[in-house]
């Protein structure tokens, strides 16, 4: 079903690498210049920062950070804000599942830190926001085509997302639908780069190849979104509906 959509570690880095008794800086190894093979490893590019540089005081001592329980709850997070603190507090989305909390108040922080442990089924872990490095997640959706009539189900759907990431949006596919020709699943992944592959289904003995498209567009959250000066996109709105518009800059 096209449910109208939208459609989740930092390292050192070195220049030099070893492998299998081989040294290389950015380029073929030794062992690899002698047996004549190429090497797959590619220069990275490195910006130095500045070790005096100051970073952001986003949050002003006086924030949190949370991993929301699950995608609902995150669509929800400004709701959940007004109820649980009457309203105080900035939401603002950082990717993922990953959510910041400002406060005007060191004491509205305790508070917010108590109430959201007792809303387990919410908040999957809640933290004060000191600066700490977040590993890289975000939520990217999957366009899937080729799924044979006699495999067009939920279940199969949710296993082709698996392949790439942790389904966070299930396909709600429904024999009813008027387009089964395509089908839609949010999953939670640790990298940037766009997904564009083919899988094959095995059945009974047979093989179907399927292919799997990201979406360009970005999920955005009507309350937690920033207008901004872009192209042409795909937006969720908070009922999950793709709307293609022109977002302007405030």
């Amino acid at each position: 079903m096209k449910p109208g959509i939208v459609k989740g570690a930092g390292g050192s880095i070195s220049g030099v690498k070893e492998f299998n008794g081989g040294t290389f800086v950015g380029a073929r190894s030794f062992k690899d210049a002698i047996m004549g093979r190429q090497s797959e490893s590619k220069e990275e590019k490195v910006i130095v920062i500045k070790e005096d540089f100051k970073g952001s005081e986003l949050g002003n001592g006086k924030a949190v950070i949370t991993r929301m329980k699950d995608f609902k709850a995150l669509k929800e997070a400004e709701g959940l804000i007004r109820d649980l603190m009457a309203g105080a507090g900035v939401v603002q989305y950082v990717g993922g599942m990953c959510v910041l909390f400002s406060f005007n108040s060191s004491e509205e922080v305790e508070k917010f830190l108590v109430m959201s442990k007792e809303n387990g089924e919410t908040f999957q872990t809640t933290e004060k926001w000191t600066g700490q490095t977040l590993p890289f997640e975000r939520i990217a959706w999957l366009r899937i085509q080729g799924i044979p009539l006699h495999l067009l189900d939920n279940a199969v759907i949710n296993q082709i997302g698996e392949r790439f990431g942790k389904v966070v949006q299930g396909d709600i596919h429904d024999d009813g639908d008027t387009d089964l020709s395509i089908d839609y699943i949010g999953i939670l992944v640790a990298e940037g780069k766009r997904i564009q592959e083919e899988v094959v289904l095995q059945w009974k003995g047979r093989r179907y190849r399927v292919w799997v498209t990201e979406e360009v567009g970005d999920w955005v959250s009507d309350s937690m979104v920033k207008e901004k000066k872009v192209a042409t996109t795909k937006v969720i709105n908070r009922d999950d509906q793709v709307d293609e518009e022109q977002v302007t800059e405030s």
